[in-house]
């Protein structure tokens, strides 16, 4: 069996690579990535704290230091009887945009009793919680805008190579489409 392929065909399959590498390129130097990342923990954030406070509100306490989020999964030992045990989180614990576990900290001097937090992109903690680029429900001042910003600014350059790349890749595919619809495209150049 023999397959025939076109000119098309054959250019096609290069150019889609091109461009899957590009935006791939993209991908990791986009500022936009840091960002969603950021947005992404952030909501994770406030959905673990509403759990959280859901299970104070039918418990009548916070999950203790050991539980830790686990409680939020798996029915502690005091669960109330006359309450039916559903978990507050399908599924398994969520893991922060890193790939990190969320930590959960009790915090008897704050208004929520508890603070949850991520170890950031960096995957580690000095301070439990505080670092420059933890993520954490008690700072409502958002220190770690800041640290994510300024790690978007040092991979602006390339983000900026990206348009020419790309300017480069169509017009190079335009001018082959050029060449092919005058017959300037020699028998080969065609492979």
């Amino acid at each position: 069996m023999t397959i025939h392929t076109t000119v098309r065909q054959k250019t096609a399959w290069p150019l889609g690579m091109g461009m899957g590498r590009l935006l791939c390129l993209l991908a990791y130097c986009s500022p936009l990535r840091a960002s969603t990342m950021v947005g992404s923990c952030h909501s994770a954030l406030a959905q673990l704290a509403f759990a959280v406070t859901e299970f104070e509100r039918i418990c009548g306490r916070l999950p203790t230091q050991q539980e830790g989020l686990t409680a939020l999964i798996q029915k502690p030992s005091d669960w109330p009887h006359e309450q039916p045990w559903e978990p507050l989180l399908i599924g398994n614990l969520p893991k922060d945009p890193w790939g990190y576990d969320y930590r959960y900290v009790l915090m008897p001097g704050r208004d929520a009793g508890f603070g949850i937090y991520s170890l950031g992109a960096d995957g580690i903690t000095a301070s439990d919680g505080n670092d420059p680029d933890d993520l954490n429900t008690w700072d409502k001042n958002a220190p770690w805008l800041a640290y994510y910003k300024a790690e978007c600014q040092e991979r602006r350059p390339l983000v900026y190579l990206i348009p020419v790349a790309v300017a480069v890749v169509v017009g190079a595919f335009l001018f082959r489409a050029k060449q092919r619809r005058t017959g300037k495209l020699r028998p080969r150049d065609m492979g």
